[in-house]
This record gives structure tokens, C-alpha cells and sequence, in this order.
């Protein structure tokens, strides 16, 4: 799953060029150069699985935005009782998502991608130390 940008379907591209001109197919005289628009992300990602064997059913879609504590997915028995709710631990977008219903322990369901903040640089202190 992706989405896709003016800016991938460029490199994509520029990756196509230089593919066929290694392989003697293709000849050009220019470097194409793709500038991208963003800095670089550092993303995370929490891995959802199943802690029962039943069927699950979703409440999100693949690619789809969700909050904090939002209800993603059920396991139900075959009684139709729910056995395990799953609940975004932090925002994010759905990057993988399981279609199969039947599921057993330790199966993954859910990958959630995150951005990860970015982490504060300690502050130095400075102290000065005087002898006597």
C-alpha cells in the first residue's frame, strides 16, 4: 500500500531511465536529478495481531487514517461473541490490513504507521566549579 506523488512517480521513473541505460536500451545525455519536496520522515509502526483464533472483523480500511484509542478491529467466536477488541494505541494510518476473517493466535491483523516525533536534544547544563 502507498500513495502515490508527483515526486515517486518521478524517481520511478528516473529509476526506469537508468535501469534501461544500464542494460544498453535506452541512451540519454542528461542526469535527471529528482528533488523531493519533503525532508525524509522517520516513521514507526505497531504490529496488531491476534490473541485468539475466531473471526475478525475490521473497522478500518488499508491506507485510511485513525486516532488515538479508535476502535480498528474485532475477533469474534463462533457464537458471535466478541473474544478481543483492538483500539489504535496512537494515531496513525493503516499500512497493512488482514482479509482473511478466520484468524488464529499470533497472527498479524494490523500494521499501524506513525510518524515518530522527532526526539529533544538534551539540554547541557553548564556549571562552574571554583575551588577554594
Amino acid at each position: 500500500m502507498g500513495t502515490v506523488t508527483p515526486e515517486g512517480q518521478a524517481l520511478y521513473g528516473d529509476m526506469i531511465y537508468r535501469l534501461l541505460e544500464h542494460l544498453g536500451m535506452y541512451r540519454t545525455d542528461r542526469h535527471r536529478a529528482t528533488p523531493f519536496a519533503s525532508k525524509p520522515k522517520v516513521i514507526s509502526h505497531t504490529d496488531i495481531v491476534a490473541g485468539f483464533a475466531g473471526l475478525f472483523c475490521s473497522e478500518v480500511s488499508p491506507g485510511g487514517r485513525v486516532s488515538a484509542n479508535q476502535i480498528m478491529g474485532r475477533i469474534h467466536g463462533l457464537g458471535g461473541e466478541v473474544l478481543q477488541e483492538f483500539r489504535a494505541d496512537r494515531a496513525g494510518i493503516v499500512g497493512v490490513l488482514r482479509t482473511f476473517a478466520s484468524v488464529q493466535p499470533g497472527d498479524r491483523l494490523i500494521q499501524l504507521f506513525s510518524e515518530r516525533r522527532a526526539a529533544k536534544k538534551p539540554r547541557t547544563r553548564t556549571t562552574t566549579r571554583t575551588r577554594s
